[in-house]
């Protein structure tokens, strides 16, 4: 008979599919199979059966021939084929060296595991990133992106996931649109005086390099099945939620001021769970989620934490410039103080909240719940963000290999779906 699950053809008596590890039979059945069946059961699923030859030698080569393609389950003692991922007869998963076969399994079912390490062998070219962005583009193709997710959420059948298919460029037009608005609104402030832009200056800054990250990720979902629109919602709600969903936190633990390794660790670790809870509460209400998607709304909801949070900082950098008083600012520089923290942070920004949120929306959106593999990921944004808020020699040298090794796991990431997905 066939998986009603899968297609996969199995034995009739079967009690489990051995490809998806499904129950075939109700927990009832199941329970009074292995009850009565006092010796292992052999599977009969085989390619072909052995025919009878009048040549005994020829005959026994072919019977040890079949018997290479099986192997013994090691929790029920049943025969089963060697490329069975779960046994037939108990349903356990199995340990086979098929990592790919299996890792493709695992990332269908959502199931933990081998899937979710992030295998290092593996990579995404960096120049893939760039190499069309330098191209002549159409309308009709700004207008085929931006039409993603607008007919249905349904995920194409027909899509293939490959390494040239991963070429986005529209997210350059959308940072030369916003580095172009802030240059006009850094003229208008410092070369005649109209502080009316100020506020323009503070969240043009802060917004277009998260944004410009955001949209490169909506154009890396191959799937189509996100709106522009779906987007833009969870830049804004996504990334003031988490935000205030952090401020509350704060008051429960204890100990976020200071720049050492205690301060540093406690604020990371309560942004983190901030950013990660809403960033898991949208990709469990969302269908057909891969690594893909959990790339995209991982960088939304980090990409409007990081615009918010620069824009405050630029604001209260601009007030504290004011205060004779303040131990760390002791000039009058407000607007030098403010432009230094937008320059900062807007040319940081690539490796900062948005990196980290799409880090663990991909190690979610791989595993579908929070496990060990998930827990790593995590440990690795926290570890991120605790050394980028701490003091160390070389403080500017520190952010950008802090940056480079964020976009270093999200290349690998993308590098092993590439991989699992061919």
């Amino acid at each position: 008979m066939f998986c009603k699950y899968c297609g996969k053809g199995i034995s009739d008596n079967a009690m489990f599919c051995s490809k998806c590890g499904k129950q075939l039979t109700s927990p009832k059945e199941s329970a009074s199979k292995l009850q009565t069946e006092n010796e292992p059961e052999q599977c009969k699923e085989t390619e072909a059966e052995i025919k009878p030859h009048d040549n005994e030698s020829e005959k026994k080569s072919e019977v040890e021939s079949a018997e290479e393609k099986h192997k013994f389950c090691r929790y029920c003692g049943a025969k089963i084929l060697a490329s069975s991922i779960f046994c037939p007869k108990c349903g356990k998963l199995l340990e086979t060296n098929n990592t790919t076969q299996d890792n493709n399994v695992f990332e269908k079912l959502g199931i933990g595991g081998k899937s979710a390490k992030i295998d290092l062998s593996v990579k995404f070219p960096v120049k893939n990133l760039f190499v069309n962005v330098l191209k002549r583009h159409t309308s009709q193709e700004r207008g085929e992106i931006l039409k993603a997710g607008m007919d249905s959420e349904k995920v194409p059948s027909n899509i293939k996931i490959t390494e040239e298919s991963l070429c986005p460029w529209f997210y350059s037009r959308i940072f030369i649109i916003l580095l172009s608005v802030f240059i006009i609104f850094e003229i208008c402030l410092m070369n005649f005086n109209n502080s009316n832009v100020m506020p323009g200056v503070m969240i043009i800054g802060s917004l277009m390099m998260p944004f410009a990250i955001l949209t490169m990720f909506f154009e890396l979902n191959l799937y189509r099945d996100v709106s522009f629109f779906k987007v833009i919602g969870i830049f804004l709600l996504g990334g003031s939620v988490s935000l205030l969903f952090t401020l509350f936190l704060y008051t429960i633990i204890p100990g976020g001021n200071g720049y050492g390794l205690i301060g540093a660790s406690i604020v990371s670790i309560t942004e983190e769970i901030g950013k990660a809870v809403i960033v898991i509460a949208i990709l469990k209400r969302s269908k057909n989620i891969s690594v893909l998607k959990g790339l995209l709304i991982g960088s939304a909801v980090g990409a409007g934490f990081a615009v918010f949070e620069s824009a405050g900082y630029a604001f209260n950098i601009f007030l504290d410039a004011h205060d004779y008083n303040n131990f760390y600012y002791d000039y009058v520089d407000s607007l030098g103080a403010m432009n230094f923290t937008i320059f900062l942070r807007s040319i940081l920004a690539f490796g900062g909240h948005t990196a980290w949120a799409a880090i663990e929306g991909a190690a979610f959106a791989r595993e579908k719940k929070i496990n060990k593999a998930f827990m790593k990921a995590f440990g690795v944004c926290f570890a991120l963000h605790a050394i980028w808020d701490m003091n160390t020699p070389l403080q500017y040298l520190k952010l950008i290999v802090l940056c480079l090794a964020a976009w270093w796991v999200i290349l690998r990431q993308l590098g092993k779906f590439i991989a699992e997905n061919k």
